[in-house]
């Protein structure tokens, strides 16, 4: 119901919210639950035909601070002009807290040749050869900018008890790319 109990129909606000917000600006939610860690942001599947955005695009984040990630269209739209982002980039990448609005714009992607990564763990990060080559097969078809923080997931072998799943927080500290 608008004032004074008129009924408005879903359009107005869809066309009122993308006025507000400007074309390329979009309001922070909570990532699904799968989508945690990925690097993967949910876009409401009008705002990503009004920036000409497909699945798979990479996409820049500007918030207090910018990221990268990949763009696919939330399955679940309720809300025009949103974005789902995990609390890993929300917080300790862009700087927001809460339900922020961003600016969004489509990148090119140059591939990293080396990247340095440091551990965000208190406690000392005990891995194996095996553990090492699991997070480097992580990291393929991943986008990240230097100083983000991303979560890495893989199978951890653990002595005598097998494997379980294990993600760690890691600190991109350098990338060198291809001349």
């Amino acid at each position: 119901m608008g004032l004074f109990g008129r009924k408005k129909d879903e359009n107005y606000y869809n066309t009122k919210i993308w006025e507000d917000f400007g074309k390329n600006k979009l309001k922070l939610l909570e990532a699904y639950t799968p989508d945690v860690g990925g690097g993967i942001a949910r876009i409401h599947p009008d705002a990503m035909r009004g920036m000409n955005l497909e699945n798979y695009d990479v996409i820049e984040i500007t918030g207090h601070r910018r990221t990268v990630v990949i763009c696919h269209a939330d399955p679940y739209p309720k809300k025009v002009n949103t974005i789902r982002l995990d609390y890993l980039t929300r917080w300790h990448n862009l700087g927001l807290n809460g339900y922020a609005i961003v600016t969004v714009k489509k990148i090119k992607t140059i591939p990293a040749e080396k990247i340095m990564l440091g551990v965000m763990m208190v406690e000392p990060f005990q891995h194996t050869r095996r553990d090492i080559e699991n997070i480097k097969c992580n990291l393929i078809g991943r986008v990240f900018m230097k100083s983000d923080n991303i979560l890495i997931k893989y199978d951890q072998e653990i002595p005598n008890q097998g494997y379980s799943v294990a993600a760690v927080p890691f600190q991109v500290v350098n990338c060198s790319i291809s001349q």
